[in-house]
This record gives C-alpha cells, structure tokens and sequence, in this order.
C-alpha cells in the first residue's frame, strides 16, 4: 500500500480547518462587538433611567420615587432605534431594571444556517439619596 500524496490530503484538510476557524472567528468577534457595545448603552441608559425622580412626591413627602413615564423615555433615548428594550420597575419605586436585545445579521455564519443572532445586555440602577 502506497502513502504518497498522504502528507497533501493531511495538510489540505488541515489548512480547510484553520480557514473555517478563522472564517468562523470574524462573525463571533464582530457579536462580542455587538454585545459590548449593548452592554455599554443599556448601563447608561439604566443610570439614566434613576435620574427621574419624582420631584413633586420628594418635595411633598420627602419620598424617593420615580417618574416612570420620564424614566422609561430617558433611558430609551440612549439606545439606538434598531434595539428592543424594556423596562422594568421594582415595587420599591425606585430601581429599574433596563434590557436590550438587538438582531445582528452574521456574514459568515449564515453558511452553517444561522443568518441572524439576537445579542442581549441587562442592566438595573437603584436610585439613592447622598447626603
């Protein structure tokens, strides 16, 4: 039995492999982007979100609430148009819990059938007084 042209076949399977990683790598560090960049603006947006007190409850009662209406726009104004959010508020009154998802299409993951990933970040805030 004859070996030659084994060492090709080797190093041409081997070669596809490495190639397929790399392809592969490209789309999952563009999500890690994705996520990162989400997971910034949903920490923002939550920070954002705690900054509207009630003010007229605060001055009658000296109670710390939120306005969730103002709430609930603040922090949808920082994430950008293409991302679903939702905002949860805590029965406390005054944390809220902000998430983020956003469908991100792949280029090269849509050869194994996945065209689209849905990339997600969560972020809650509490709101304090400092005295």
């Amino acid at each position: 039995m004859s070996e030659r042209g084994s060492v090709t076949v080797w190093l041409l399977g081997l070669a596809f492999a490495v190639s397929t990683l790399g392809v592969l790598s490209v789309d999952l560090w563009s999500l890690i982007g994705e996520r990162r960049e989400l997971a910034a603006a949903v920490d923002a947006a939550a920070m954002a979100a705690v900054t509207a007190v009630d003010e007229g409850e605060w001055r009658a009662t000296g109670r710390l609430t939120l306005d969730r209406e103002l709430a609930e726009v603040r922090a949808r104004a920082l994430v950008g148009l293409d991302t679903r959010v939702t905002v949860v508020f805590e029965p406390d009154g005054i944390t809220v819990r902000v998430s983020v998802s956003r469908t991100v299409a792949t280029a090269l993951l849509g050869l194994a059938g996945t065209d689209h990933v849905t990339v997600g970040a969560a972020a809650a805030a509490t709101a304090t007084v400092r005295e």
